[in-house]
């Protein structure tokens, strides 16, 4: 169950913040970081379909799940994080690479274990070494989700607190966001502050919009102003999740989040299919980190518009009325594998 037992009064000065109604209309700095001499770029043969798609302008007889075109992505430059705010992730699964922290519990009678197993496949697309968009990036586990995957306000906003005091306090030169895939039956004023005051250190919040098929303006994240809010679309027809995926005019991008293979907590090797907001988010997040690596001077209202400006307009089919139709992209348009298809 969610609970909201605050009510504490907060003081803060305004820094450079990310309120979205005033970056809308700057896109001031909105050309990605990365080389575009596309030979540097790495490529993943025989990719997931969420990865040969975010890489990709539009969608190809290629792109249908579970595998996709080639996945192109820039070489990262530098250290960053990406929080998870989560039911915690196993750092056994060789999808992480070791590339796994553990930072802190915040659910009372279980340890650090991600007995869900949401949080792992959320992390794994982050920076998993088949499955997830930032491959050196590192995951760090704050565990606020129970085995049922439940959690409560309480323990959301103990976890983004951890948050605020270790980056300001053990990572204050690695440039980090953090992917909050949890959503609300309500609104949250106390879980906005903590977003607000990480934007002011400089992290943005990618979150997921939920999977209610609802306008998610009625519900937290969704209506935050100071997050990232990503919805979902399937493989294969570009069109946007409308069985599952919330819509609305608070959503801000659109990203795979159906049938997307990533790892399963509690095995060394295994993936299954996924299907969520969630994963859309963490899509996003990995984005973010790739872009943070090679640019870590970018605030998260810079980070947010190279998102937002680069995203595809229009190519998603079947999203719902005042929705944005923008679908993420990583930025590259060099040359790709010829498919040949045999009748």
């Amino acid at each position: 169950m969610f609970g909201n037992n605050f009510d504490r009064k907060f003081n803060y000065n305004e820094g450079d913040i990310l309120t979205k109604p005033s970056i809308l209309s700057q896109n001031k700095n909105s050309r990605f970081p990365f080389t575009n001499d596309y030979s540097k770029w790495k490529a993943q043969k025989y990719a997931p379909w969420h990865l040969g798609r975010i890489s990709s302008v539009s969608s190809s007889p290629a792109n249908f799940s579970p595998y996709g075109q080639e996945y192109y992505y820039p070489p990262a430059k530098n250290s960053v994080i990406v929080y998870v705010i989560d039911s915690g992730i196993d750092p056994l699964h060789n999808e992480f690479n070791g590339n796994v922290e553990i930072g802190a519990n915040f659910v009372s009678g279980e340890d650090h274990t991600d007995y869900a197993g949401h949080g792992t496949a959320v992390a794994a697309l982050i920076n998993g070494r088949k499955n997830g968009v930032s491959k050196s990036a590192v995951v760090i586990s704050v565990k606020v989700l129970n085995a049922d995957n439940i959690g409560t306000t309480a323990a959301f906003y103990q976890g983004l607190n951890w948050v605020i005091n270790d980056k300001k306090n053990n990572n204050p030169n690695t440039p980090a966001i953090v992917n909050f895939s949890i959503n609300l039956n309500s609104t949250s004023s106390i879980l906005e502050i903590a977003f607000k005051n990480l934007s002011k250190i400089g992290v943005l919040v990618v979150a997921s919009s939920g999977n209610n098929s609802a306008n998610q303006c009625d519900f937290f994240p969704g209506n935050s102003e100071h997050a990232l809010i990503v919805s979902s679309v399937q493989p294969g027809n570009d069109s946007f999740d409308t069985l599952d995926s919330n819509f609305g005019p608070c959503i801000d991008v659109l990203a795979p989040g159906n049938r997307v293979f990533t790892a399963v907590a509690g095995s060394v090797n295994q993936v299954r299919p996924f299907v969520g907001t969630s994963f859309a988010a963490s899509i996003v997040a990995g984005l973010g980190a790739s872009i943070l690596s090679n640019d870590p001077s970018l605030s998260p209202a810079d980070l947010y518009d190279i998102i937002i400006g680069n995203a595809i307009e229009n190519v998603i089919s079947n999203v719902p009325a005042n929705t944005t139709n923008k679908m993420v992209w990583n930025g590259y348009s060099g040359p790709r594998s010829q498919f040949s298809y045999i009748n």
